[in-house]
């Protein structure tokens, strides 16, 4: 997804260590669609690639940020379709950075009256 050109792979275990989820974070992942195209050895192993850990970190950012699994999956099926999607990927991302933009100014707010309060305690 990344353009990355890749010559190493990783094996599960790996690939965890890698991007700091679980074995079962990245099967989830899978099954929802969000890591298309997962390669797999003979043996039915699955097999990834600097594409696929840079795809998964990318993921795991949003994820972390408060980004639904849904809108994580729109943006994939966004991705897949191409370079004629780009205005509507910035579109979901800019959306996500104003949700991010409150949540900070909540949490501003939320720190200001512990700060406040803590100063009462220690009599400033």
């Amino acid at each position: 997804m990344t353009g990355i050109v890749s010559t190493e792979s990783f094996r599960i275990g790996q690939m965890t260590a890698l991007v700091g989820v679980s074995v079962d974070t990245l099967r989830f992942y899978e099954r929802c669609g969000l890591i298309p195209g997962v390669a797999r050895r003979p043996n039915g192993h699955r097999c990834y690639d600097e594409r696929d850990v840079a795809w998964v970190r990318m993921l795991t950012a949003l994820r972390s940020a408060g980004m639904s699994i849904g809108t994580l999956q729109r943006f994939v099926r966004l991705s897949q379709q191409g370079d004629d999607t780009l205005a509507a990927r910035c579109d979901l991302l800019a959306e996500h950075r104003e949700v991010l933009r409150a949540r900070i100014a909540e949490l501003d707010g939320h720190l200001k009256l512990l700060d406040d309060k803590l100063a009462i305690y220690h009599g400033v």
